[in-house]
Formats: C-alpha cells, sequence, structure tokens
C-alpha cells in the first residue's frame, strides 16, 4: 500500500511539474522568475530601463504577452535611491478608487506575493468583460514591485512570482 502511495505521489508531482512553464526574465540587477500555464507560450519582454531625474527613482519593466489573445501585463520595479514611504494600504485603496471609475466589480485583496505582504486589486473591463490587475509590494525599503495587467493566469503569476537582486 505505501508503495502505491509514494507512485501516486510521484505521478501527482510529475504532472504539476509538466503543467508550468517557468519563464524568467532579467531586468537591471533583478532576475525575475514565475510560471505560467504551458499553453500559453508567454513572450517575456524587457523593456528599457528608465532614470527619473528628479529624484533618481531607477524603473526597470518586462512585459509578458500572451501571443493567443490581446492579453498582456507587466511588471516594473522602482529602485528608489532611499527608503521609500510608499504604503500598500494607501497604494492598494488609491488603485481600488481609480478602478471604480473604470471597471466593474472592482475587489481589494491583500495577500502574500513573493512570501511579502501586498495587494491585488481587480475589476472586470466594462467593454471586453477582462479581469483587469494591479497589484503590488514593497521588495525592500526601496524597491517597490507593481504589476497589471488582464492575463488569464495572473493568479498564477502573483502566487508564483520571484524577484531577486543578482549584484
Amino acid at each position: 500500500m505505501k508503495i502505491l502511495i509514494g507512485i501516486l505521489v510521484t505521478i501527482l508531482c510529475i504532472q504539476s511539474i509538466a503543467s508550468a512553464a517557468t519563464n524568467s526574465a532579467v531586468a537591471g540587477p533583478f532576475k525575475i522568475s514565475f510560471d505560467l500555464n504551458i499553453t500559453k507560450n508567454a513572450v517575456v519582454q524587457p523593456q528599457d530601463t528608465k532614470t527619473d531625474e528628479k529624484d533618481g527613482t531607477v524603473h526597470y519593466t518586462i512585459k509578458i504577452i500572451d501571443p493567443n489573445s490581446p492579453a498582456e501585463s507587466g511588471i516594473g520595479i522602482n529602485k528608489y535611491s532611499s527608503p521609500t514611504s510608499e504604503s500598500i494600504e494607501y497604494n492598494a485603496e488609491m488603485l481600488g478608487k481609480m478602478f471604480r471609475y473604470i471597471f466593474n466589480n472592482v475587489t481589494v485583496e491583500y495577500r502574500l506575493i513573493d512570501g511579502k505582504q501586498g495587494y491585488d486589486v481587480t475589476g472586470t473591463d466594462k467593454e471586453h468583460e477582462r479581469v483587469n490587475h494591479s497589484a503590488g509590494y514593497l521588495l525592500d525599503d526601496k524597491t517597490y514591485v507593481a504589476m497589471n495587467g488582464d492575463l488569464p493566469d495572473f493568479d498564477i503569476l502573483l502566487n508564483t512570482i520571484h524577484i531577486e537582486r543578482m549584484n
């Protein structure tokens, strides 16, 4: 019986490994990795790094595109020169208010993202009936991560994203 249970667990593990594709990208000094549904064939495109002339904030961005639909998402990493006063709660509430003007069925959910406290604001597009997300969290006291878009697998992105500084 123990052998059968062991075989069953192994089969289930193999199936779960086969059902997800690890995607990764480098954006400046950060490695971003996440899993999405393998059937999506997501295209990951790093964007140009931008520096804010006023305060020195460096913006690193990648775009995730589903080639089989108009859906896409973006991940932005904002690296500040000094500790940020960004508040997860304030950002979530402000995005929730903004979403209510644009979308139907708006929700604000506080949740763990990459092992840190974050938020996910969702709303349904009035014209196309797609669910749009705007999520974020603080990677550290000088680094804010923002994610947005309408990929159908956005929840999987939030559950699997991991960002680490390479140097």
